[in-house]
């Protein structure tokens, strides 16, 4: 998918659920450091910025006292999730691996695969380093976009939920992004 694309769906994701005038107050759950990390912001800016500002549009959202649902911050979490795996990880890019094994139907890589590629990418990390750290990651980085889905689907999960996804999305984030 192209960037311009992406920043296009982002941008309509975060206007969607724009409460910009309203202060950006965040419970107690979600904590400081999820709110305004600004390694992670600033990491999703150098991709694009539509995903800074979605990101900060969503933990806004949760943070909203009066909120009633939470599809659209759970929404905005997901497809994060999903732009960020697929910019660091793109389709053409991961099929040229050796490793590369084709597990879908359609051909494309799992989200599994992608951080697989992410983490064996980074410089400096040995296979056993790479292992190690994929022993969960992988399966947590599936598990948290099946959740966001549960919640953007099926409107499953109130403000405790959707603020866990948020912590799961944050550590997702700084693993990937950041190492």
């Amino acid at each position: 998918m192209d960037r311009d694309v992406i920043t296009a769906e982002l941008g309509r994701l975060t206007q969607e659920d724009d409460h910009s005038d309203e202060p950006a107050t965040v419970p107690a759950r979600l904590g400081a450091r999820t709110a305004g990390d600004p390694e992670i912001l600033g990491a999703l800016g150098q991709i694009t910025e539509a995903l800074a500002a979605c990101y900060r549009q969503a933990l806004r959202d949760i943070a909203q006292p009066d909120r009633e649902s939470f599809v659209g911050p759970a929404a905005a979490l997901r497809e994060l999730l999903s732009f960020v795996l697929r910019d660091l990880a793109p389709d053409a890019a991961l099929s040229n691996e050796p490793w590369f094994k084709a597990e879908t139907n359609d051909g494309r890589p799992t989200r599994a695969q992608r951080v697989r590629y992410i983490m064996k990418k980074r410089a400096g990390i040995s296979n056993e380093k790479v292992n190690r750290a994929l022993e969960g990651l992988d399966r947590i980085v599936c598990d948290t976009y099946d959740r966001a889905s549960r919640a953007t689907h099926l409107g499953q999960g109130g403000r405790t939920e959707i603020a866990t996804l948020a912590d799961y999305v944050h550590g997702i984030l700084r693993d990937l992004l950041l190492g």
